[in-house]
């Protein structure tokens, strides 16, 4: 493999603090399900490369070993593990997760996963649409908690988008979205200026700094997008490529409608009529020719029945566009299945696939 540079053992563990971790979080589950109240909603962060999703995993594992379903909850929306890159979602898991799985690593494979689409290849591109995005996302799992008791007591485990010292910006947006999500323990991995900033923004909250294995090695940024990359690959041809997309071509403003994935855009005062609402004159940026610039670019097909559920609505599935016709504004896209599209609303973003030109 190009990424891997070279194959080491490291000397120092940390599966003891690892241990630790999932025993005071068994124990905040055995409380939750004496009191009736949540059981632990914790989130993990740390700088890129850190370990997070690695400890969120292992966490999990641990937790249906002992036979609760917490919640998995990943917002980094640079390769999101549940959903493709761009996305936000959680899931319950359906068993013990398989370490030896199709992918050759820990394998997670959402059964029936919650997911909306940003479009963003970082938070601070569209920190508005990621705030509202995880707030909608926190309200469902609130309801799904409300509907199965044996749920709560479990709780969320949360991988978190990677910190970085010089992106207040980002670490702002990230505690507005753990704050939606209820958090109520964090772990820190490795980073005494990050374990400060969370201190202050969670207090009373208990905040643990851990540090991270030395089997580490940093990632660099063509090794992200490689692996952004292969999520989507993953998605329309399987992990074998066993799958085989189906191209259907559609007609734009007739057969589906394409929605930039950002908030709604308020109309300036001078040019609502007097007397109106904000939030009546609130649009959602509509494409509405096509253009180039789709090609490539990956399409969340949404659960909605009209515009009005645009903003809101999650994702039903993902589309690929291969090629526009501007003559008849049409697009040919690539979907997972035969069938159609499930729904006329599409959203579109910054997320694009090359590999299959």
């Amino acid at each position: 493999d190009e990424f891997c540079k070279e194959v080491y053992t490291a000397e120092e563990s940390t599966m003891p603090m690892v241990a630790k971790l999932h025993h005071n979080l068994e124990l905040m589950r055995a409380r939750a399900a004496n009191s009736g109240g949540d059981g632990p909603r914790l989130a993990v962060v740390g700088p890129a490369t850190s370990g997070k999703s690695t400890l969120v995993r292992t966490l999990q594992a641990y937790a249906v070993r002992a036979g609760r379903r917490p919640i998995m909850v990943d917002l980094d929306v640079r390769i999101n593990s549940i959903g493709l890159p761009g996305t936000v979602a959680a899931d319950l898991p359906t068993g013990q997760l398989d370490l030896f799985g199709e992918s050759g690593d820990l394998d997670f494979t959402p059964r029936n996963p919650l997911i909306y689409f940003s479009g963003a290849e970082k938070i601070t591109e569209n920190a508005k649409r990621f705030r509202e995005l995880t707030a909608e996302l926190a309200k469902n799992i609130d309801a799904r908690m409300q509907a199965d008791r044996e749920l709560g007591p479990a709780g969320l485990l949360i991988d978190t988008p990677p910190w970085a010292a010089s992106a207040s910006a980002a670490s702002k947006t990230l505690v507005v979205a753990l704050q939606s999500l209820r958090v109520n323990a964090l772990v820190v991995i490795r980073n005494d200026r990050l374990f400060k900033e969370m201190k202050d923004a969670f207090p009373g909250m208990p905040v643990v700094k851990v540090g991270q294995s030395g089997g580490l090695v940093d990632r660099d940024e063509a090794a992200v997008k490689h692996l952004a990359s292969d999520r989507i690959k993953w998605y329309f041809d399987g992990i074998r490529g066993q799958l085989s997309p189906v191209r259907e071509t559609f007609v734009l403003g007739k057969d589906l409608f394409i929605y930039q994935a950002r908030s709604a855009v308020v109309a300036d005062a001078a040019l609502r009529p007097i007397g109106s609402d904000e939030v009546a004159e609130e649009k959602i940026p509509q494409i509405i020719v096509v253009d180039k610039k789709l090609e490539s670019s990956v399409l969340a097909v949404l659960h909605a029945s009209s515009e009005d559920e645009v903003l809101t609505a999650n994702a039903a599935g993902f589309v690929l566009v291969e090629s526009v016709s501007i003559a008849d504004n049409s697009l040919t896209l690539s979907l997972p299945c035969p069938g159609g599209l499930k729904s006329k609303y599409l959203v579109y973003g910054k997320i694009k696939y090359f590999e299959h030109l």
